[in-house]
């Protein structure tokens, strides 16, 4: 299929009807990226995506799906060879892009918050890291709800980062959350009633009835420390 759309491209440019720096390259260069990053060449698939963004930058101008596209794709290959600020600016492009194109609630904008917070991790943010990890969070459940993999994945990187930060009320939170999901599923996977199970949920602890950070909260610097406040944390 690579060569196949190497050829229709260099077919266009022979008829005239595209330039070599035109928007259609852009498609060659990312499935040219996409064979270097299948065979680990992760530096060479980053370089391929930076001049696809180039391609979409000069015909589509810096507002495009395919750029918020190939941008979530070239700060993922970014983070993975330890281009931490690259990747960060390039996946907080595609977060804003996706966002004004499809709304904050969208599932490629989960994924998207998803990936940057693994980036502020690397670069020992971990403010940002739990926050982006908790607005991620509110656009999966919403999407997808709460026993769908995405979802779990999330609250699962949740647990772990607050258990990291040395919140073990707030990790053991979300470890709760993350195994009651799995049950569900589980559950549904042996063609089982669930209703019962989801009503059920018997309350383990206090904690148990404690209330998502609030998104309004979330945008401010201190709130992260006001969720330690609230679970008597200190």
């Amino acid at each position: 299929s690579l060569q196949l759309a190497r050829d229709a491209f260099l077919s266009s440019v022979r008829r005239g009807e595209c330039t070599e720096w035109s928007g259609e390259r852009w498609i060659v260069l990312r499935a040219e990226a996409t064979v270097c990053a299948a065979r680990e060449k992760l530096a060479d698939a980053a370089t391929l995506l930076r001049s696809a963004v180039q391609c979409l930058e000069t015909s589509y101008g810096p507002h495009s799906v395919h750029l918020a596209s190939v941008s979530l794709d070239l700060g993922t290959a970014l983070a993975q060879i330890g281009e931490l600020d690259d990747a960060r600016r390039a996946l907080h492009r595609a977060i804003v892009i996706f966002g004004d194109i499809h709304g904050p609630r969208h599932r490629v904008v989960g994924k998207t918050l998803h990936n940057l917070a693994g980036v502020y991790r690397l670069l020992g943010n971990q403010h940002m890291h739990r926050k982006l990890l908790r607005d991620a969070l509110l656009v999966e459940e919403e999407i997808y709800g709460k026993h769908h993999p995405e979802t779990l994945d999330t609250t699962r990187a949740l647990a772990i980062a607050y258990e990291e930060a040395g919140r073990a009320r707030r990790a053991a939170y979300y470890k709760r959350r993350t195994r009651r999901a799995m049950a569900v599923v589980a559950a549904i996977e042996r063609g089982e009633d669930v209703n019962a199970l989801v009503l059920r949920s018997p309350r383990e602890s206090p904690l148990d009835g404690l209330a998502e950070p609030q998104r309004g909260a979330d945008r401010l610097e201190s709130s992260d420390e006001d969720d330690c406040n609230s679970d008597g944390e200190t």
